[in-house]
């Protein structure tokens, strides 16, 4: 007897009661959105929902994992003001934005505070605040910002792996002060371990990049022209040593473009021309230049002859 199989091909649609439909989607989430006067406690991305003005603190962060967008927004800051404080954290993002104190060097107050750890600062423009931004924690950075009429321009103190990169500052006092904060009296706050490299100082300014009490730091790639400020474009203070200044171009600064009062610290390949006069290009206040090591210079004046 021949047995006879019967098969019987189905689609979706010829089964009864099957309902095809097609998910929809999510819509996108809205990043939550702060204002002055705001105090950020838990991780995710924010959003400066618009201008607004800082009274005592403007933005408070203690949380990780924060990105703070200010959205091309700004926060007006006055005398005693924070516009940002990142007050404990780490992988914080700020950036942006415009600080704002005013068109001249003020007592406006402080741009951003950056404690915690490797909390980054970018993109910000800051103007009359008397401190644009102030690194202290570890491994934190300011990049790519552009701070004028400031009195302490961008500043790293109490601090460890600092790092200072890509900024440009005009008509900054103190442009980049490191293990100081001159705005407070400039008393010795070390820093360690701090990098300062590819910074553009424009006129204006008395120091370029001033190793108040710095060691290990990294002075590399810097263009300097304070435009005949009151000092000089680097100088490495008595309690800093352990340094390395190198590939540096400074020009047109007053008294000196470098002026090296520490030991122990390494000045090499740097470009220093124009001192105004009766300026010196290169200067160590050691008569044999002690245990500073000078090599590779370009320059057109030095004092002592030991500077090579």
């Amino acid at each position: 007897m021949k047995r006879h199989f019967h098969t019987s091909l189905r689609t979706p649609a010829a089964v009864t009661g099957l309902v095809l439909v097609r998910p929809t989607p999510r819509p996108a989430q809205a990043q939550p959105s702060v204002g002055c006067g705001d105090h950020i406690t838990a991780s995710g991305n924010y959003v400066l929902s618009g201008d607004c003005s800082a009274i005592g603190t403007g933005i408070t962060i203690d949380a990780s994992n924060v990105d703070l967008s200010l959205a091309g927004h700004t926060i007006d800051v006055t005398s005693g003001a924070v516009a940002i404080n990142i007050n404990s954290g780490s992988n914080v993002k700020v950036h942006s934005g415009t600080i704002y104190g005013g068109t001249a060097v003020s007592q406006a107050g402080v741009g951003v505070v950056v404690n915690g750890s490797i909390n980054v600062v970018s993109n910000l423009t800051t103007s009359g605040a008397y401190v644009g931004i102030s690194l202290r924690g570890d491994q934190n950075v300011a990049t790519a910002n552009s701070v004028t009429n400031a009195n302490s321009g961008i500043e790293t103190l109490g601090s460890t792996n600092a790092v200072i990169r890509g900024n440009q500052l005009t008509n900054a006092f103190w442009a980049i002060p490191v293990g100081s904060d001159p705005a407070s009296g400039g008393a010795p706050n070390p820093a360690i371990g701090a990098q300062v490299k590819e910074n553009t100082v424009n006129p204006g300014a008395c120091i370029g990049v001033w190793l108040f009490a710095a060691s290990n730091t990294l002075v590399q790639d810097n263009q300097i022209n304070t435009g005949g400020g009151c000092a000089a474009g680097i100088i490495v203070e008595g309690a800093s040593s352990g340094n390395n200044v190198r590939s540096n171009t400074l020009t047109n600064n007053t008294n000196a473009g470098i002026f090296v009062v520490g030991s122990g610290n390494q000045i090499q390949k740097n470009t220093v021309t124009g001192a105004i006069s009766p300026g010196v290009d290169m200067v160590d206040t050691h008569g044999n230049c002690g245990s500073n090591r000078w090599l590779q210079n370009v320059f057109g004046t030095k004092d002592p002859s030991c500077i090579q």
